[in-house]
């Protein structure tokens, strides 16, 4: 496990931890080194609290139990107390952004009661609950019991990325600045090697393993953003920006599938998108609104307080005003 984030004197110092999914196999192999770290990572907290250590496996439990099949597994290890965050995988979500766009699609030619149903048919919004649900639950351990809390899916760079981005990001204020949240993309997803290249499959033919969890995680951002309009120093605009730079090829941020291999290949003959961004003229994207609030952010999981993320899915849509003149 690597520690992703720890809070100050005030939260007895209580930690994030993220990790990859233990290899215990259908054998149960355990590692007595693994054990002891992860006792350590448990009573790492000021204050001595003697509370269960908060193991959120990110995964829906049946896919825990196939990996566990397949070599890999959770956690069975005492003092611990493993929760099941139920987030489908890289294939669940394709399939929901596919769904999603087929019924932005079918917009102009639907009935308007077809269109909510075609949303939540696609599932889309149940998978962006979910991954809400997950941080605030981890939000509140952190926050209300001042405990660490360790998190992992199955590899750790993709479900584990938007989890542990978006805990920081409603935990720590510093996160909610412009700059901030440019850091905590490079940190939590480019440097902990999130598989751009793969999951974007920017100039090349989409594989099995195509899925838009970085655009996923995005549209998180924003429902943030409506729920506390006034906590970040920086707009949907910028959401939409970068969700678009991350498929134009146009920076090296974005390319490659680990930190490794941008650094050999990509960096030394490309530019930086935060570089240019921090270069521009960055007001157009900052909020007016805008009140630095210290205090932790809790995330509401509740569907009823989503809305649609319309810049995003209907950015190449015919302006109305446009569709009358061609009628």
């Amino acid at each position: 496990p690597t520690m992703s984030w720890c809070g100050g004197p005030l939260l007895g110092f209580a930690s994030l931890w993220r990790c990859a999914q233990p290899t215990e196999g259908i054998l149960g192999n355990l590692c007595q080194a693994d054990e002891q770290l992860v006792l350590a990572i448990r009573h790492g907290v000021a204050g001595g609290r003697d509370r269960e250590l908060l193991v959120v496996d990110l995964r829906p439990r049946k896919a825990a139990l196939v990996n566990k099949a397949a070599g890999g597994g959770f956690e069975s290890y005492s003092g611990c107390r493993l929760v099941f965050g139920g987030i489908d995988n890289v294939h669940g979500v394709r399939d929901a952004w596919r769904k999603m766009g087929q019924a932005v699609a079918n917009l102009s030619t639907s009935e308007v009661g077809s269109w909510f149903k075609d949303v939540a048919n696609s599932g889309w919004y149940d998978l962006i609950s979910a991954v809400l649900n997950c941080a605030a639950m981890v939000i509140k351990e952190l926050d209300m019991y001042r405990c660490n809390v360790m998190i992992h899916c199955s590899d750790g760079w993709d479900r584990t990325a938007q989890v542990s981005s978006l805990v920081m990001l409603c935990m720590d204020s510093h996160y909610r600045t412009l700059r901030g949240f440019l850091l905590l993309v490079q940190k939590e997803f480019c440097s902990f090697g999130h598989r751009f290249r793969t999951r974007l499959a920017n100039g090349e033919k989409p594989t099995s393993e195509y899925s838009p969890i970085f655009l996923q995680w995005l549209e998180c951002v924003y429902q943030l953003t409506l729920q506390h309009p006034t906590a970040f120093e920086f707009t949907p605009a910028l959401l939409l920006l970068i969700g678009r730079e991350a498929l134009t090829n146009r920076f090296g941020t974005f390319l490659g599938d680990s930190e490794r291999e941008r650094g050999e290949q990509i960096v030394p003959r490309t530019l930086s998108f935060w570089a240019w961004i921090l270069d521009q003229n960055s007001e157009e994207h900052r909020n007016p609104r805008y009140s630095c609030c210290y205090e932790a952010l809790r995330p509401s999981p509740t569907q009823v307080n989503f809305d649609v993320w319309e810049d995003y899915w209907f950015r190449y849509r015919v302006h109305p005003r446009c569709e009358r003149r061609q009628v």
